[in-house]
């Protein structure tokens, strides 16, 4: 009698173990969506050559907010594409933003991270 009531409790557990593990699942890419969504919202920052005090400071609050998204995603790659924007956007917060040259590679590298991104989101 003692047996089959382990038994029938070990039975019982298994589905609880199974829904617990898909709930987790559904948590994750549910954490990932939305780290996604915002991560790409951030991936755009247009230069503003007339202004190149406000280039520097936004592109220093999303490279911060693009570190602080990597904390709540599990996936490695989409972690690294998300660290490459945040270096992108530090470098850029380092620099001069007034020159033609300067604005054509930050073009070149903005479309090249958006894609990365997108690319590890939606993968």
């Amino acid at each position: 009698m003692r047996r089959s009531r382990l038994v029938l409790l070990a039975l019982a557990a298994v589905p609880a173990i199974a829904v617990l593990g898909a709930c987790q699942q559904a948590s994750a890419f549910a954490d990932k969506a939305k780290v996604c969504t915002e991560a790409i919202n951030l991936a755009t920052l247009q230069p503003n050559p007339d202004d190149p005090q406000q280039t520097r400071n936004e592109a220093k609050e999303k490279a911060d907010r693009l570190i602080d998204l990597t904390k709540n995603v599990a996936e490695a790659d989409v972690k690294g594409a998300l660290t490459t924007v945040a270096d992108h956007y530090t470098a850029l917060a380092k620099e001069k933003v007034d020159g033609v040259v300067n604005l054509g590679n930050w073009a070149k590298q903005t479309v090249q991270n958006l894609n990365t991104v997108r690319k590890v989101c939606l993968g």
